[in-house]
């Protein structure tokens, strides 16, 4: 209920005036539900009296990273990655290993990000994943590599089913000059 609460309370911030999605970065965390999150945030702290640790435990965790921190630029990247480095002794999802490697290059650099896409096991389970490339075009274009993130923003596109997916990923193109 915690990760339910703690994600539902952003989602107001989530999509522009047209519709168009707002990567986290981008949104205006004056939008998001502050009594969803502190509602999460009690479910959160009641969860933690069992013995277990569960999947929902660590999204929940890295859920209410996101929702704690004041600012993009002041979340703790690391603590955001030690929690998927937690989920991913728990199940292995090449979806957490993906989105791990995004925290893994707010900590640490698009190199080390481009580095932990590399080491995604079961990879290919995600070849076929718009987000994969999508992930993969953003940290070769931050790594000033645009032929590259141009190819796999392209890739991205390829794969891609929702209009409004299909619209951030052709404005990430615009930005390579491809």
């Amino acid at each position: 209920l915690a990760l339910m609460y703690l994600d539902a309370a952003r989602l107001p911030a989530r999509i522009d005036g047209d519709g168009g999605i707002l990567l986290l970065a981008e949104q205006d965390r004056s939008r998001w539900e502050q009594a969803g999150i502190k509602r999460g945030m009690l479910h959160f702290a009641a969860s933690g009296t069992g013995p277990n640790v569960t999947r929902y435990h660590l999204e929940a965790g890295i859920a209410a990273c996101h929702a704690l921190a004041p600012s993009f630029a002041a979340t703790d990247w690391r603590q955001i990655v030690s929690l998927y480095d937690a989920l991913l002794e728990l199940d292995g999802s090449p979806i957490a290993a993906l989105n791990r490697a995004v925290a893994v290059a707010q900590a640490s650099g698009h190199r080390a990000g481009l580095d932990a896409l590399d080491q995604i096991k079961n990879r290919k389970a995600l070849e076929n994943y718009h987000l994969l490339h999508a992930v993969a075009g953003q940290l070769w274009l931050d790594a000033g590599e645009k032929a590259k993130a141009a190819e796999c923003f392209r890739r991205a596109l390829a794969r891609a089913k929702l209009p409004a997916e299909r619209m951030l990923l052709e404005t990430k193109l615009a930005r390579c000059g491809r």
